[in-house]
């Protein structure tokens, strides 16, 4: 067991590990159990991944809705969302380069 893990009150790891998000179960069987984890791309076609990247824009932004213009220009509210989303795909998703990682 980890040194962090003895730390806490009660060990987190098994009931993340068992969690219906796909997601949180992936990274903790493979991050903090060392479990081998299925492959990556299976969060990359998750209803939520495809919807993320379904609202991408021509540009390669996403749309910020809502926003105060007297505040910010529109285009700053969509560099915003877009550091937002590309956020969520790496961080909760794994979503790095596909192409590269589908090649090895």
């Amino acid at each position: 067991m980890s040194n962090w893990v003895r730390q806490l009150r009660f060990n987190p790891v098994p009931i993340l590990a068992k969690s219906e998000d796909k997601a949180i179960s992936h990274f903790a069987r493979q991050d903090l159990l060392e479990q081998p984890a299925e492959l990556i791309y299976a969060l990359w076609k998750l209803p939520e991944v495809t919807e993320l990247l379904d609202k991408q824009k021509m540009d390669g932004s996403w749309k910020y809705h809502c926003g105060k213009e007297a505040i910010r220009s529109r285009e700053n509210y969509d560099q915003l969302e877009t550091y937002r989303t590309l956020g969520t795909l790496v961080e909760k998703y794994g979503y790095l380069n596909p192409q590269s990682s589908l090649a090895t």
